[in-house]
C-alpha cells in the first residue's frame, strides 16, 4: 500500500486580487511569513507584527528582496520598504 503525503502551505491571512496580508506575532515565524508575501504574487504586500518586531520584519523583507509595508498590530505605525534598485 503506497500512502501519499500531502504538503501544504498554510494560506495568507487575507488576500484580496491586490493586497496580500500576513499577520505573524511569532519572531521564529517571520522569514515563513516574509517567504508567503512573496510567493503571493499580489502587487501590494503588507506584514503586520507587534511593534517591538518590527524592526525584525523590515530587516527580513530586505534580506529576502520584498518590497511592501511593516504595520503593528494596532495600525498605527507604519514603515515602507522600498523595491530595490536596479544595480
Amino acid at each position: 500500500m503506497i500512502l501519499f503525503i500531502r504538503f501544504f502551505r498554510f494560506p495568507l491571512a487575507s488576500a484580496t486580487q491586490k493586497i496580500a496580508k500576513e499577520v505573524e506575532r511569532n519572531p521564529q515565524g517571520l522569514q515563513k511569513a516574509v517567504k508567503r508575501l512573496k510567493d503571493s504574487g499580489r502587487e501590494r504586500k503588507v506584514l503586520q507584527v507587534p511593534q517591538n518586531l518590527m524592526t525584525d520584519a523590515v530587516e527580513q523583507m530586505k534580506k529576502q528582496g520584498v518590497s511592501g509595508t511593516v504595520k503593528n498590530l494596532s495600525e498605527t505605525k507604519r514603515i515602507s520598504v522600498p523595491k530595490k534598485k536596479g544595480l
